[in-house]
């Protein structure tokens, strides 16, 4: 069962981000906006036989000259669907996603064209998977949710004044009643960055 608290948390977040890349705006700092496709690996045993699932994501970042730190937000999809005859019989179609929203902190470990990075904080993870029987055609869906906290790093390469390219790796984990709705993701991204 969602939980509706959570469900509160993220359009709040959402909002505050919103906010934030606003009034980043309007004091001229520097920004970007960034679109992330890659791969999640789950838990196996929570996620069999749709533990790798496909990625895709959009990003924010923005930051003041005088910041130590560039306040983070991300949104991240992903699914895979799979035909499970080995847990079941007869076999079961699976259809499997997950929902990141985070927010957090971008630290640039060194400087120039090339950065390197390290980043983290707040998740919130909604999962659902739906299994339908191959013969009947009978169906069921479990979903739920859960607040957890995410870390990761990589590598950003500017190819203009304007365009970046890069790839990350990141952590996440959230649990609920035992089962780990996080993993680990591996990706790539194409960002867009300005001032004013």
């Amino acid at each position: 069962m969602r939980n509706s608290g959570l469900k509160i948390t993220m359009y709040a977040v959402t909002f505050v981000l919103a906010t934030l890349w606003g009034g980043a705006q309007a004091a001229g700092n520097l920004g970007s906006v960034s679109v992330f496709y890659g791969q999640k690996y789950l838990n196996q045993n929570d996620w069999e036989p749709n533990e790798s699932q496909s990625e895709t994501g959009l990003g924010v970042m923005f930051q003041q000259p005088d910041w130590p730190v560039a306040v983070v937000g991300n949104y991240f999809r992903s699914s895979d669907s799979a035909i499970d005859s080995i847990n079941f019989d007869p076999p079961v179609k699976t259809n499997a996603e997950t929902t990141e929203i985070s927010a957090g902190a971008r630290k640039d470990l060194t400087e120039g064209a090339i950065k390197v990075f390290v980043d983290g904080g707040l998740v919130s993870i909604s999962a659902k998977i739906k299994g339908v029987d191959t013969v009947t055609g009978e169906s069921l869906t479990v979903s739920d949710s859960a607040a957890g906290l995410w870390l990761g790093g990589g590598m950003d390469v500017m190819l203009g004044s304007a365009v970046s390219f890069g790839g990350i790796v990141r952590m996440s984990k959230a649990d609920k009643n035992g089962s780990a709705l996080g993993g680990t993701h591996f990706g790539i991204y194409a960002a867009y960055h300005f001032q004013q």
